[in-house]
């Protein structure tokens, strides 16, 4: 049964616990810092009884991150546990990760070998393994680097496409042949530097829709993001169009408590909100949501939280958000399909826009593809883990799209699928040059599904007054 606990007490708790290998100490300010010498984590106590729970490794990048409003007691220890346990898997996870491949693995395991022995020696973070390269875009996405053997560097382009977040390299002839593991970690800490100074000049693309100007409203915003195979919950506060808060729930699982935790912490600090829109997968209607792994078979969501925290809270199908997102910020696209396919998963998901707006369907049903691929792929599950078999994938979905809508563009998230003469060229097949429509592939979601879901809802709250008064009305008999 939950107990109901202060920050105080969960505070002295947290300080009598202790963890092998891990040092606690506390802060100036009354933190405290868990140091497991490969990474840090936080737990740091706020006003209001906010507890925000962090984890940094040694890079400075961040590797967990929520916040919430204590209230009982198995839940603010579960939720420590689940901190704890993601820094004890950073410990391998913080070292460099790199993965040769050749045709057949036998010669780039020695040489992997002889590079663990040579980091060991040398006392660096660095890790490496081998895979033939039958399995590269199975296993390849778990690594920070890929290198790739002189016999199949034929294959170079290919890959470097695809694995757009990884460092792929050509593994020299001469160092091959010698298997000299100095001129090998030589060269992969030199482009591990360009690497890194190339992502610090990067910025992501920001352009502000013109539709989003001079509306009168304050809108929270919230996002699910499956993310190398954990969770970013991504949430942002547009008052009058305009950001003013943008962060993130870094985790690596989800929980349906989640969206909870962080309405808990948001309302609290940031009273004033018009409407709360969430970007979620699955299918949404009228505030209820289905999706079997995240466990909601039509619950009614959207309703429930709308009562619990007295403020409107519509939900948004994520690929619907995603794909009215897009379109503010290329107002020239007034008919696209955005197909969405995620690594690893041969179910799809696809976002409608008709005429420069969202076509939804029956009970918001449009754009729910899987059935289509379960029943014209021949294992599908299998299929998704090579590019030509997520290619005939993508192919059979957007030659659906051409046949029944005929949209003339088609946007394209899919890593296994970057290039878009290639799939132009596997539609051939089937369709007239004419009918194919613009191909365009994209590397990002979130910067077009925060977008889309704050526009979903500033359609709410201009369209269904009454319904939004309703909400407003109870959260006054409730203030």
């Amino acid at each position: 049964m939950d107990m109901n606990i202060t920050a105080a007490e969960f505070k002295e708790w947290v300080k009598s616990q202790t963890h092998e290998n891990i040092t606690m100490s506390g802060t100036a300010e009354g933190n405290i810092v868990l140091d497991a010498g490969y990474a840090k984590a936080m737990v740091n106590f706020y006003d209001l009884e906010i507890v925000e729970l962090a984890i940094v490794d040694n890079n400075d990048e961040n590797r967990f991150y929520l916040h919430f409003q204590v209230r009982d007691d198995d839940h603010a220890r579960g939720l420590y546990n689940e901190m704890i346990i993601a820094l004890r898997q950073l410990e391998n996870r913080t070292k460099v990760k790199v993965l040769l491949t050749c045709s057949s693995a036998l010669t780039t395991s020695y040489f992997a070998q002889v590079l663990n022995q040579a980091a060991v020696d040398l006392k660096l973070d660095y890790t490496f393994n081998a895979v033939s390269f039958n399995h590269i875009y199975e296993k390849g996405f778990e690594y920070d680097v890929i290198l790739l053997a002189p016999q199949i560097q034929f294959e170079y382009e290919k890959v470097k496409q695809i694995m757009k977040d990884q460092l792929v390299l050509k593994i020299p002839a001469q160092v091959f042949a010698s298997y000299s593991a100095g001129g090998m970690l030589e060269l992969l800490m030199e482009e591990l530097q360009k690497k890194k100074a190339a992502e610090t000049k990067k910025s992501e693309e920001n352009k502000i829709p013109l539709s989003m100007y001079e509306n009168e409203y304050r809108i929270l915003t919230i996002g699910l993001i499956n993310y190398q195979g954990g969770m970013r919950v991504g949430y942002r506060i547009y008052d009058h169009g305009m950001k003013t808060l943008d962060k993130e729930v870094i985790k690596d699982n989800y929980s349906p408590s989640d969206i909870e935790d962080l309405l808990d912490y948001i309302t609290v600090r940031h009273r004033k909100v018009d409407v709360i829109g969430i970007a979620i997968p699955g299918v949404t209607y009228h505030g209820s949501l289905f999706h079997q792994e995240y466990h909601f078979f039509n619950e009614d969501l959207g309703n429930s939280l709308s009562e619990k925290y007295h403020i409107p809270v519509v939900l948004y199908n994520d690929v619907d958000a995603v794909a009215l997102g897009y379109r503010s910020m290329h107002e020239e696209v007034t008919d696209m399909v955005f197909h969405f396919q995620p690594r690893g998963m041969y179910s799809p998901g696809a976002g409608v826009i008709l005429n420069g707006f969202p076509y939804r369907g029956l009970k918001h049903a449009a754009g729910e593809i899987v059935s289509l691929v379960n029943a014209c792929v021949e294992n599908p599950e299998e299929k998704i883990k090579t590019p030509e078999g997520a290619l005939e994938i993508v192919g059979k979905c957007v030659l659906a799209y051409i046949s029944v809508i005929a949209p003339k563009n088609v946007i394209v998230y899919s890593e296994m699928t970057p290039d878009m003469d290639v799939l132009r060229e596997w539609l051939l097949q089937y369709v007239d040059e004419k009918y194919i429509p613009e191909l365009r592939h994209v590397y990002r979601l979130k910067k077009y599904m925060l977008p889309g879901v704050m526009l979903h809802c500033l359609w709410v709250l201009e369209n269904m007054k009454d319904w939004v008064e309703e909400k407003r009305k109870g959260a006054e008999e409730n203030a």
